[in-house]
């Protein structure tokens, strides 16, 4: 991971009633979290999909991942990852932040 992920789809999962976070996961492991957005959208860093195919296409592009990427799930229930960077306290912070924009 390089992280950042999950501390964005907490963020947006803090100021985006209804957001969901979710999974991309390969070789059974999650490799990435996104949002998944109460319209049927979903989202991370690279902006938002229309449906969670176009999302998964544009990560296996922009990640150049050379994985099959097996599913994308917006359950909450894999969270967190022992690997992957997380900071409640950072997210709150960009939340709050963002939503004075």
């Amino acid at each position: 991971f390089d992280g950042g992920c999950l501390i964005l789809a907490e963020t947006l999962k803090i100021i985006l009633p209804g957001a969901r976070i979710g999974t991309i996961l390969a070789d059974g492991r999650v490799d990435h979290y996104v949002v998944a957005l109460p319209q049927g959208q979903w989202a991370d860093a690279d902006g938002i999909a229309p449906d969670k195919e176009t999302l998964l296409a544009r990560y296996h592009k922009n990640e150049a991942c050379d994985k099959p990427l097996e599913s994308l799930d917006a359950a909450d229930k894999k969270i967190p990852c022992p690997v992957v960077p997380r900071s409640m306290k950072l997210s709150k912070k960009l939340a709050k932040i963002l939503k004075n924009l």
